[in-house]
């Protein structure tokens, strides 16, 4: 579990290799790199189904674009003692863009068909461990807003080969505290962040704070102090922390949240 957070940009130099380059989400991901609850529009991913078949070769590394508009299917492999492979699939449903990804164990059996619908983000899923439990967490963008990007978060415990979906994090990436909480740092405005805390909970990602950082401006308009404050999203109780002062204390500490304080 013990893991430092330099992984700040987890995601967005790995997922935005277009859409974000021009906005803010850009100044953060150094090579790998946050959320708002699903939105009640998302479509449900379907069942996995489990079949067998070997792992194609054939598809290039995801991340490995080159010229083309739109990412192409591609294929990734975990490094981690499971050594899953996935097959990433691009298709279109009803006008609408359609994610399929193909999961197989190390023996190159097939296990499981992860589907996402109705994406709207052109980058390709990535595998980062994103909870320091040892095993590669499976992240798909599925949507690019101005800023910040919506990620639906794939986990699989243990030694286990099945991967299940956890739920759904938004902001400019996803990092990962020394002591295993997953943040998500997500901008409202350009001074004001949302920085959220969560723990993956047997196959489930669950809320436990966010840290609320205001900048504020002189005279002269540049912003060059701010607040932090940390409000209970439904996990303080597990923290060990008695109040919302011991939090902010904690919380607004951590280095995913110094980066956006201005003094």
């Amino acid at each position: 579990m013990g893991r430092n957070s330099t992984a700040w940009c987890l995601i967005v130099a790995a997922s935005v290799t277009g859409g974000c380059a021009a906005t803010d989400a850009a100044q953060s991901i150094p090579t790998t790199t946050p959320i708002s609850v699903a939105s009640a529009n998302h479509s449900s991913p379907a069942a996995p189904t489990t079949t067998s078949g070997s792992v194609p070769e054939a598809l290039s590394p995801c991340g490995e674009i080159g010229s083309s508009a739109k990412s192409p299917d591609c294929r990734l492999r975990s490094h981690d003692a499971v050594g899953a492979s996935f097959e990433v699939r691009r298709g279109t449903l009803g006008g609408k863009t359609t994610i399929a990804i193909d999961v197989y164990g190390s023996d190159g059996v097939r296990t499981q068909t992860l589907t996402e619908r109705n994406v709207a983000h052109p980058s390709d899923p990535i595998l980062r461990d994103v909870d320091g439990d040892g095993r590669d967490e499976l992240l798909v963008p599925i949507h690019l807003a101005t800023v910040n990007t919506r990620f639906a978060v794939y986990h699989a415990s243990g030694d286990a080969i099945e991967f299940h979906r956890a739920g759904e994090l938004t902001g400019i990436g996803i990092d990962t505290t020394a002591d295993g909480y997953v943040v998500s740092p997500m901008r409202d405005d350009y001074a004001s962040w949302n920085i959220e805390f969560w723990r993956i909970t047997g196959n489930t990602l669950a809320p436990i704070v966010t840290a609320q950082v205001r900048l504020r401006d002189t005279e002269a308009g540049a912003p060059t102090a701010s607040d932090c404050t940390v409000v209970d999203a439904g996990g303080l109780h597990t923290t060990g922390l008695s109040s919302l002062d011991e939090a902010r204390d904690r919380f607004c500490a951590e280095p995913s949240v110094q980066r956006v304080v201005r003094r």
